[in-house]
């Protein structure tokens, strides 16, 4: 058995533990396993915060493809998510087009067809549009366009 001192003074014998070598060990392990644990509650919070950040701010998101649909776009959209009353909301703010879903995916996936429905439909009843469907279809136009 290999043995450690562990406190006291060495020489006078005062003090003096003797643990063997698998005690040290296991101390060691747990001592290591407690900042482990510490490091991922800090990393914890850290992501809960930014998640907070997040839903209270939203974040942009860039939308460059509106597949399936045959459109093209010809400059990203930029849709701003926010988690608000159990639910996202996905916001394409130059158009005043919104969507919501259960998950940023499924928002952004509604919004992506709400744009596509909204930009066939303005195109084909061009003519008998109001104001604000008139410019949303000319903030539509400038984003994408048919293949």
């Amino acid at each position: 058995m290999v043995a450690y001192v562990i406190g006291g003074d060495r020489w006078s014998g005062q003090h003096i533990a003797v643990a063997p070598r698998r005690t040290v060990d296991d101390a060691a392990t747990i001592l290591q396993n407690r900042r482990m644990h510490v490091r991922l509650s800090e990393l914890e919070n850290e992501v809960f915060d930014l998640k907070q950040l997040a839903y209270r701010g939203g974040v942009v998101l860039p939308v460059d493809s509106l597949a399936p649909h045959a459109l093209k776009v010809t400059k990203t959209i930029q849709v701003h998510v926010r988690f608000e009353d159990d639910c996202y909301l996905a916001c394409f703010i130059d158009a005043n087009v919104n969507e919501s879903g259960e998950s940023e995916v499924e928002a952004i996936e509604f919004m992506k067809d709400r744009i596509a429905s909204m930009f066939e439909f303005y195109t084909e009843n061009e003519a008998d549009l109001g104001k604000e469907p008139q410019r949303q279809l000319c903030v539509l136009r400038e984003f994408i366009e048919r293949r």
